[in-house]
């Protein structure tokens, strides 16, 4: 056999070896291209600390359950339910993205009504949530909060108790709002509808 038959079989052999190599390194890059996109698209999973502190963890089927809507209302509750004078407009620009335009509105225009009286008072709202139900478990959700509402002015403090009434819609979940969740609606029922509601 001649050098150059020898040479020719050598070559062939090396391109089929790169073809073959070329075409697991095409496969990979594929699978590769494949899991950095589903990666991507997955979903957000909440974690509420205690501290008011949401982490959100990665996971591909998060799914809402009473645990998570639960979490949500108390801290949309914790912020929008117990403020100072002076504090609660910052606290509601924290909490924006959970809320619709309707119960932002109503809560800043009665701060902003109110606002030197409740300076001048030093007034500060306390609430402390006793029990939450879900009484709707589809969209909108409804959830009532029901606990003792503190109002302290000018050294003196009264109790009463008080339910408020939350509705809630899901929607596209972001990295500002990684509970999909959004507050359309806060009413607080009256005396007799939440003794009747015990």
């Amino acid at each position: 056999m001649s050098e150059l038959a020898f040479n020719r079989i050598i070559l062939e052999k090396n391109n089929q070896i790169l073809a073959i190599i070329s075409l697991i390194s095409l496969a990979l890059n594929l699978i590769f291209i494949g899991m950095v996109a589903l990666s991507a698209n997955r979903r957000a999973l909440i974690v509420y600390e205690n501290a008011g502190q949401v982490t959100t963890l990665k996971q591909n089927n998060f799914q809402l359950n009473e645990e998570i809507l639960e979490g949500f209302v108390k801290m949309i509750t914790k912020e929008y339910l117990s403020f100072t004078a002076v504090s609660l407009p910052t606290q509601i620009e924290g909490i924006k993205q959970y809320l619709t335009d309707g119960p932002r509105n109503a809560i800043l225009d009665s701060y902003t009504k109110n606002q030197k009286k409740m300076q001048s008072e030093n007034v500060f709202h306390q609430f402390s949530i006793y029990e939450i139900k879900i009484t709707k478990k589809n969209e909108p959700y409804e959830v009532i909060v029901i606990g003792i509402k503190t109002i302290y002015a000018n050294g003196n403090s009264k109790n009463a108790s008080a339910a408020y009434v939350m509705e809630i819609q899901r929607i596209k979940q972001t990295k500002e709002n990684p509970y999909g969740l959004i507050v359309s609606k806060i009413t607080e029922k009256s005396n007799k509808e939440s003794e009747g509601g015990k």
